[in-house]
């Protein structure tokens, strides 16, 4: 297990590293380009494959050791559900080999997660994006290249900007905000001076990027994160008070808003341009609701692309995503898609470690603000189920992190998980009649301790490890 765990570390560093800077760091023509780098792009599958036959060696070499943790149901269904848009998509051909890396992405953090547990995840994380913060300043101090220049036509948006070794300042102000949530959050024995010492440059870096939409999605999961700390899964009588005086003021704000929304929109100025982007693509989801244009067949396929039959501007030429997460992939996946991703990857997980009692609080902050924070993050620009991009990674791994405390403790979500079983399998309609008719007893055996988790568990055909194999780490102990 040390040497598969070892391997682990390997494949993680290397996934992060590709996910945070990319094959081509400080190069701005590719970060502009995005998914129209085939030489970037080349590399990063050769690079994926690669991790993936790694895990796959260890895998085999070592296969008396404990059994890797598998891909979260719910995430198997979004990607199932994506697979399936193949049959109508454009360009079938770019949306599966697209499709294939981020399953294998997800894959690759899943086994890693599983491997290290909980507390070697995120402290290898804590590590790599604190190298990454003094890489940030030596490139911004040492190279010309820290430091935003002329950028097609941006000049005057990004000029003078900071993004340290990261191809754009958005990129390099959303690493910079999840090293601040997480040695704000969670951060267990390590000194007050030790968070200080990389949360105050965070910050100023932060500042220095100009990344408003980084800055207001660390101020929503800062929110959250703190809010999160007091919380008790134990006295959850508040939570839906509270979430639905939350979403209704969030409907009137809407509704109050909406002329001075609806005025933004039609401005295709604001935003720095995004409304102009996401009038066409809601021009296009209005015409494609129910199916889309098929996973990854939207942007950057050539001249197939329906961005060329919706404008021939600027839009067409350089723009290579909707600036909006839930626009990409509701123009890709269509509405259905867009409803499954959302609550199987943005409310399920996040309503688990909600519902689960062995889980502490600093554990709940930092993950739920990280998830906050990208979900957030999507509102002005695209990394949902986009392979590896730096936010999605962030966002995947939280939500693995997740399924993995939540499985491992006891809670309200192991009595959903067994009813949601029953009501789409087969194999809980025919549990679901046989307890009927055994006992005529509805209700889940109610015992106390690890019995009850144990019973749930094999209810709803969970497996969970013995008391000695589980980790402490991974139950936020």
């Amino acid at each position: 297990m040390v040497r598969r765990r070892a391997i682990s570390v390997v494949a993680f560093i290397i996934l992060a590293i590709v996910a945070l800077v990319g094959t081509n760091p400080l190069d701005t023509y590719f970060a502009n380009l995005g998914d129209r780098a085939p030489r970037g792009d080349l590399i990063m599958q050769f690079v994926i494959v690669g991790i993936c036959a790694i895990l796959l060696f260890a895998q085999v070499e070592y296969a008396g050791t404990r059994p890797p943790m598998t891909v979260p149901w719910t995430i198997t269904v979004v990607l199932a559900y994506c697979l399936l848009s193949m049959v109508w998509a454009i360009d079938p051909l770019i949306g599966f080999r697209r499709l294939t890396l981020t399953a294998m992405v997800i894959w690759i953090i899943v086994r890693c997660v599983g491997d290290l547990g909980v507390v070697r995840t995120l402290n290898l994380m804590r590590g790599l994006l604190a190298v990454v913060m003094l890489a940030n300043y030596a490139a911004v101090i040492f190279t010309p290249y820290g430091v935003h220049g002329m950028s097609f036509d941006e000049a005057d948006a990004v000029f003078g900007d900071w993004r340290g070794v990261f191809g754009h300042k958005n990129t390099a102000g959303a690493a910079v905000a999840v090293t601040i949530l997480l040695f704000l959050f969670d951060r267990r024995q390590m000194p007050v001076w030790v968070s200080a010492l990389v949360v105050l440059p965070s910050l100023y870096f932060l500042y220095k990027t100009g990344s408003r939409t980084s800055m207001a999605a660390l101020s929503a999961a800062l929110l959250v994160g703190v809010l999160t700390l007091g919380y008790n899964a134990r006295r959850r009588g508040l939570v839906l008070p509270v979430l639905a005086l939350g979403v209704s003021v969030a409907v009137l704000a809407l509704v109050m808003l909406s002329p001075t929304i609806q005025v933004m929109l039609d401005d295709p100025r604001a935003f720095t341009g995004r409304s102009r982007i996401w009038q066409l693509l809601l021009i296009y989801a209005r015409e494609h609701l129910w199916t889309g244009a098929g996973f990854g067949s939207f942007w950057s396929i050539g001249p197939s692309s329906p961005i060329f039959r919706l404008t021939d501007d600027w839009v067409s030429r350089y723009v290579p995503h909707a600036h909006n997460g839930y626009l990409d992939l509701l123009v890709t996946i269509g509405l259905p898609g867009l409803i499954v991703t959302i609550a199987l990857v943005l409310i399920w997980p996040p309503l688990k470690l909600l519902l689960s009692w062995q889980v502490s609080g600093q554990r709940r902050a930092v993950l739920l603000s990280i998830l906050i924070f990208c979900m957030v993050h999507n509102l002005a620009e695209s990394s949902l189920l986009n392979r590896t991009s730096m936010v999605e990674f962030f966002l995947i791994l939280s939500v693995v992190l997740m399924h993995r405390i939540a499985d491992q403790s006891e809670g309200r979500h192991q009595h959903m998980q067994m009813w949601l079983e029953d009501a789409i399998t087969r194999r809980g309609v025919r549990r679901f009649s046989s307890r009927f008719a055994h006992s005529g007893n509805l209700n889940p055996v109610r015992r106390s301790g690890s019995g009850r988790l144990a019973v749930l568990a094999r209810s709803a055909g969970v497996q969970t490890p013995p008391e000695s194999v589980r980790e402490k780490d991974d139950r936020g102990e």
